[in-house]
């Protein structure tokens, strides 16, 4: 985590330009836990990184359900019809598709939240500086794949995303100037890895 220069509001105090090490504890705390929220957006704009694109998306994930309830009769909803004709699909093809691909992203989204805010509630609860830094660190890792087994076990097939109780930290992998990267944050209750994926529908 950023250890310097840190801008915090706590207790009604303005602490400006503070080293981690310098900020009274809860200052510190809460500089941690705004950390973890600047983390967690970063991963979430991995997943969705267009607002209207995901408005567009929802309206497509809307009409598919709707369809689907119908028992796929009737004239298909113009959103679904779009996919349906890029992609050659029959109407419950189509329609099926994009609710697993919504269901999907709804789940990477979730997952996020889920890590987001139980790491923020241990930051918060942490005890001194390094606890709290400890839990708000990332550090560059590597691909996930190339961990032990035991992190494996908490990706996807694909590689989108997963939440599982079991795993011990969250994972988010975007490019940067050193080229892909992945950062684990602390020790995290929940897993996530995520890399940037285009919607097909």
């Amino acid at each position: 985590m950023n250890t310097q220069n840190l801008n915090v509001i706590f207790a009604g105090t303005s602490y400006t330009g503070f080293a981690f090490s310098a900020l009274p504890l809860g200052a510190a705390l809460l500089a941690a836990a705004q950390q973890v929220d600047k983390e967690a957006d970063a991963a979430r704009r991995a997943v969705v990184p267009d607002t209207l694109r995901a408005f567009e998306h929802d309206l497509a994930a809307a009409e598919a359900n709707a369809f689907a309830a119908s028992g796929y009769v009737g004239d298909m909803p113009p959103f679904v019809k779009a996919w349906a004709d890029a992609a050659e699909l029959e109407p419950q093809a189509a329609a099926d598709s994009i609710i697993a691909e919504a269901s999907a992203w709804n789940g990477a989204l979730l997952a996020i939240r889920a890590a987001r805010l139980k790491g923020k509630q241990r930051v918060l609860k942490a005890t001194s500086h390094d606890a709290a830094e400890a839990l708000a660190d990332t550090r560059d890792r590597g691909h996930p794949r190339q961990h032990r087994r035991g992190r494996q076990r908490c990706l996807t097939p694909d590689s989108t995303a997963l939440s599982a109780p079991h795993c011990r930290g969250v994972f988010v992998c975007a490019n940067n100037r050193a080229g892909r990267g992945c950062l684990l944050f602390g020790d995290w209750p929940y897993e996530f890895f995520s890399r940037r994926h285009n919607h097909r529908y």
